[in-house]
């Protein structure tokens, strides 16, 4: 039991130090595109490797006659409860994190597409007709001028 808790500690440790990369990055005046991507790739088969262990260990507890409500008492009884504690932490750390980071990203999106529309009320509404040439009237400078 003790190395599949262990197991899991490690992939919630990399899934927290991957979240807080994220934050850091999420909150840089300029956004790292690739390095947010890049982040992003990685967040998904770390998670589906906490699923995995998560069901090994569930498997586990009940291999051992213990229910589903019965993962504190254990881990306690398998000298494994101070680890199973810290799992219990960084789980509320990095749902924590990964909302906070879902809100970044939300902001970032709703002032991206204010500044898109303040963009488009400045350049005129319609520069381009349908045809992808330019409209009469749109304020083009002359060059005759």
């Amino acid at each position: 039991m003790r190395e599949l808790l262990e197991r899991q500690h490690r992939y919630l440790i990399e899934l927290e130090e991957l979240l807080q990369r994220e934050k850091a990055a999420l909150l840089e005046s300029e956004v790292d595109g690739e390095l947010l991507a890049h982040l992003a790739a990685s967040k998904q088969p770390l998670l589906e490797a906490i699923e995995t262990q998560e069901g090994k260990r569930v498997a586990a507890h009940t291999g051992l006659g213990y229910d589903s409500g019965e993962a504190t008492r254990a881990a306690e009884e398998h000298d494994c409860g101070e680890i199973w504690q810290e799992i219990g932490r960084l789980l509320r750390e990095t749902s924590h994190l990964n909302q906070l980071n879902g809100s970044l990203i939300k902001n970032r999106l709703v002032h991206n597409r204010r500044v898109l529309r303040e963009l488009r009320q400045i350049a005129g509404a319609a520069l381009y007709g349908a045809d992808g040439l330019t409209r009469k009237g749109t304020g083009r400078v002359q060059s005759s001028a």
